[in-house]
């Protein structure tokens, strides 16, 4: 597979499971710069994004971003690759990623739960192509 090229100022879609809820969340982020070899990604939500003035039409970051909502990641790394175009590369990237850490492990519940969380991504995934 090719590597994404990453462009500062798009937009990314990333794809998280929570397990306590048993959910899988697709957030969207944005690429804010790259400096040395970090790409430094901003989670796009209400209190992230918004209008900044009374213009008509002036939407952008807004300030004081909390740091939770901020991450930089490596470029050539494998959890760079969580950042995909659309939902759907996103979920395929994910499932991958859970797959390749399924092989290492040993423990049965541990290989239990990769499993549960496989099955909620590829749910989420015919869901999205549809």
């Amino acid at each position: 597979m090719a590597a994404l090229k990453h462009v500062v100022g798009e937009f990314y879609f990333r794809v998280d499971y929570d397990e306590e809820t048993g959910k899988v969340e697709i957030d969207e982020y944005g690429l804010r710069s790259i400096i040395k070899g970090r790409a430094y990604f901003t989670a796009k939500a209400a209190f992230t994004w918004g209008k900044r003035s009374t213009k008509h039409g002036d939407f952008g970051w807004l300030p004081n971003i909390p740091a939770w909502a901020r991450s930089a990641e490596r470029i050539g790394s494998d959890y760079i690759k969580r950042y995909a175009k659309t939902k759907a590369q996103a979920l395929r990237a994910a499932i991958a990623e859970r797959r390749r850490y399924r092989k290492g492990c040993t423990l049965s519940d541990a290989i239990a739960e990769c499993d549960a969380e496989i099955a909620a991504l590829q749910a989420r995934l015919k869901r999205t192509r549809t």
